[in-house]
């Protein structure tokens, strides 16, 4: 059997409607008008409502979760989603980055559901919305020894290492919640990420025969003789949830650019998967948008060595292919200056 016969098989389905369609707009809500909407505004505002859900979960980072929101007010008037969310919409419609627009929602959510969360969900939601330093600033002042009782809660310390580059880190919490419970497929699976990280080949074989259990056993439970292997990485109920190896098979399995894009808004928050996304893109000759990947990485992750010395050098050969000295001048000193930073 081929792993990558397919790369990508059918599109998950989309997140069931969990709430009433308007059936009077309310009025000052600030939203535009659903009368005289044009048929891309239409769509534009069935897409927030899809990705509104679809925050939600991620947020709680419970897929199976179905979310009902009231969005009925006093009068009984019901509010569409773009309505009742009218300043947010504002702002996601502007956003091209779907993480960005995630980030939006999150901001959102957290006025009333962050209180709701249990401590391994607040770390895990700081890890998604590219927020490690605020992740570890909670892990410090927030968790005790009690909060250990969830196996969730070191996993996703661990997963909150990975993203400061704090790999040794990680391993503690990685290997420690596999010798409480080695036969959960989510704790193999962190600890396979981690242990493919390491130089150590001994690490790697581990990684690779973890996560072939894992895989494994999927595969028999789907019992179908072509698997589309990376639809297992894809945000759902009981997925797979290593970006490490997600990079993995997609390079493995030589996949196009625009797999990489879809795989791209499931693990933006990791720094190891986005340098990968940025050297697949050099070898297609993708040189802007190389840089673009290597730009917001090294923005968000300046303490991710690979990606800012890549970058350095990456701008570096192109000065001296153009013969221009000051080719991203600013770009490179806000480089130096990070390097700067490791050796405080």
């Amino acid at each position: 059997m081929s792993f990558f016969k397919r790369i990508f098989g059918k599109n998950n389905p989309q997140p069931e409607d969990t709430v009433n369609k308007t059936t009077k707009r309310p009025e000052g809500d600030g939203a535009a008008d659903t009368k005289s909407s044009s048929p891309e505004e239409t769509a534009l505002q069935e897409k927030f409502k899809v990705e509104m859900y679809e925050s939600l979960k991620r947020y709680h980072y419970e897929p199976a979760l179905d979310f009902k929101l009231n969005l009925t007010d006093s009068n009984g008037d019901v509010y569409r989603e773009h309505e009742a969310f009218g300043g947010t919409y504002q702002e996601w419609s502007g956003v091209r980055s779907y993480w960005d627009r995630m980030g939006i929602f999150y901001k959102q959510w957290d006025d009333t559901e962050l209180q709701k969360l249990a401590k391994w969900q607040v770390i895990q939601r700081y890890v998604n919305d590219r927020m490690p330093l605020e992740a570890l600033d909670f892990f410090k002042s927030k968790v005790t020894e009690e909060d250990y009782m969830d196996i969730r809660l070191p996993v996703a310390l661990s997963k909150m290492n990975r993203s400061l580059n704090a790999v040794a880190n990680a391993k503690l919490f990685a290997e420690g919640a596999y010798k409480l419970r080695p036969d959960l497929d989510m704790v193999k699976t962190e600890l396979a990420s981690v242990l493919h990280l390491s130089d150590d080949q001994a690490d790697k074989e581990k990684a690779h025969q973890l996560m072939q259990e894992v895989l494994e056993k999927k595969i028999k439970a789907l019992g179908e003789q072509e698997i589309a292997l990376l639809n297992f990485f894809l945000f759902g109920v009981d997925y797979i949830d290593s970006s490490v190896f997600a990079a993995l098979y997609l390079n493995a399995g030589e996949a196009g650019l625009d797999a990489w894009d879809t795989m791209a808004n499931e693990y933006y928050y990791c720094p190891h998967f986005r340098y990968e996304h940025a050297v697949v893109l050099h070898k297609n000759n993708e040189t802007v948008s190389m840089l673009a990947k290597l730009d917001s990485l090294t923005s968000e992750f300046p303490w991710f060595k690979a990606g800012v010395n890549t970058y350095a050098d990456a701008i570096l050969s192109i000065r001296e292919s153009m013969n221009n000295p000051d080719f991203m001048r600013d770009e490179f000193a806000k480089l130096e200056e990070y390097k700067l930073m490791w050796k405080h």
